[in-house]
């Protein structure tokens, strides 16, 4: 009902589903989609649209969610898979992931690739300080994260 409502609202002029019926039809053909995401693929939609969206053209710009998605996931798992490599013994770690995903998830969604480059840079700065022998003791990467500060990350 209140993506219908949305429709209605952005397209008033159009005589779009007209009916509890028809309200009833686009929701058995929209029900699997999660309701955040359709919401979002309809406001996209309407963005760049005149003309009401068919059912098909939601779950199209809902694909595409779902795909940037999935890409921003791959992207933060191989900057992951990068900053491990570069720390000595991190593979060993049983903790490193965990760590790193609480780290990545304090920040905003749209902030998140970018500061897993911060991330890393900050890796491989403190790697190379300790290979010159500037550092004395090497820590765990899991130690290395939690002595991250979120907020000074995204400043």
């Amino acid at each position: 009902m209140v993506i219908a409502a949305a429709i209605k609202t952005y397209y008033p002029k159009e005589n779009i589903l007209p009916t509890k019926e028809a309200v009833s039809l686009w929701y058995d053909c929209l029900n699997d989609l999660e309701f955040a995401k359709a919401q979002a693929a309809l406001k996209n939609y309407t963005k760049s649209n005149s003309y009401p969206p068919a059912i098909a053209d939601i779950r199209n710009e809902y694909g595409k969610i779902i795909d940037k998605e999935a890409k921003a996931k791959a992207e933060l798992r191989r900057l992951y898979d990068i900053t491990v490599s570069y720390y000595p013994c991190a593979n060993r770690e049983k903790d490193v992931e965990s760590t790193y995903k609480s780290l990545i998830s304090k920040i905003k969604p749209q902030d998140r690739l970018e500061m897993a480059k911060t991330i890393l840079q900050k890796v491989l700065d403190f790697v190379k300080e300790w290979e010159k022998g500037t550092e004395n003791d090497i820590i765990t990467l899991t130690d290395f994260l939690k002595g991250l500060d979120v907020n000074e990350l995204c400043h």
